[in-house]
């Protein structure tokens, strides 16, 4: 069966990074698809990105290097959707490198129709592994080792695929969140919206990119910066689109007591090695979640009840792309 496939790639300032994802990707196998394309969104870069792009070279691959200069993550991926031409859209991280068949392999359950979109595996190089992580660190690092099965299937922008007629239900990503805005839950969204749409997500952990991601991210002060983040993000889906209300404030008093005497009676450890355990970092994503529900529940919703289209979305949230 023949079928077409974007490669899709957002990036922000991290060039270096970028040139071996894209060293990486001239190494893979297009044999199969009968076109592909690689689409670069550049979100805002101010290092040597645009050089990065431009000096990328793969004679039998279409690459285009687009512009969306407003920061989040989610504008960057909601103008690469309006540009792609692809049946599939095939997406990765700018610090990711995909294995030779990684094409065929994550394209394979959409292609025999088993699957509207597929939530790919991701590992960390073994450079970035330490020995005091533990579940929760790795899932915080974006890595599907020993995800629980009985997790929600969520795709991961560092490796997912969707076929493009998930877009006529659910057409684009909530750019309230993600990168660059309140921080994460974009991909979990999206994913919560694929499935009350009816579409069907495959869980292919065997399918596997290795992510590169900087070493700084493996220090305590952003892990709590993570937590947070993820705290703030959880809020605004719980009052957005799940209309959740901040239910027994009592346990966040509790926790917003303990958290201090916790962090004085287990002082933390150097960043390097690790310094916070996973109690710590759920205490603080459920504070990080009450403070921005305190916030969010003063909004009008944006979401009927679960709902797949923002209400009241302006054209403006999914640009005309700026090619260069």
């Amino acid at each position: 069966m023949s079928y077409s496939v974007s490669i899709l790639i957002c990036t922000r300032n991290r060039a270096a990074q970028l040139a071996e994802t894209l060293r990486a990707l001239a190494a893979i196998d297009y044999d199969a698809p009968e076109t592909t394309e690689i689409l670069i969104v550049d979100n805002g870069s101010t290092d040597e990105t645009a050089s990065v792009i431009n000096a990328y070279c793969n004679g039998s691959v279409e690459t285009s290097h687009l512009m969306e200069a407003r920061a989040g993550q989610t504008y960057a991926r909601n103008r690469a959707i309006t540009e792609a031409r692809g049946d599939i859209l095939l997406w990765t991280d700018d610090d990711v490198k995909p294995s030779k068949n990684w094409i065929q392999a994550m394209c394979a359950p959409i292609i025999s129709g088993n699957a509207d979109a597929v939530a790919g595996g991701i590992l960390m190089a073994p450079h970035l592994r330490r020995s005091w992580m533990k579940g929760l660190h790795k899932i915080m690092l974006a890595s599907t080792e020993n995800f629980p099965e009985e997790a929600p299937i969520n795709l991961i922008g560092a490796n997912m695929a969707f076929h493009r007629r998930v877009l006529e239900k659910v057409p684009s990503f909530d750019t309230e969140l993600g990168p660059g805005q309140l921080g994460f839950q974009d991909d979990a969204l999206f994913s919560r919206q694929l499935e009350n749409a009816g579409y069907r997500i495959s869980r292919s952990l065997d399918i596997c990119v290795e992510h590169h991601f900087a070493p700084d991210r493996l220090l305590r002060k952003n892990f709590l910066d993570r937590m947070i983040r993820e705290g703030k993000s959880e809020a605004y889906v719980a009052h957005h689109w799940e209309h959740r209300d901040l239910e027994d404030s009592w346990k966040y008093d509790v926790k917003e007591i303990l958290l201090p005497l916790y962090r004085l009676l287990r002082p933390a450890k150097d960043d390097a090695e690790g310094g916070i355990s996973a109690r710590e970092m759920g205490w603080l994503k459920d504070l990080a979640f009450r403070s921005q529900m305190q916030i969010e529940r003063t909004r009008p919703r944006n979401y009927e009840k679960f709902g797949l289209v923002k209400l009241n979305q302006s054209s403006a949230d999914i640009p005309v792309a700026e090619k260069r």
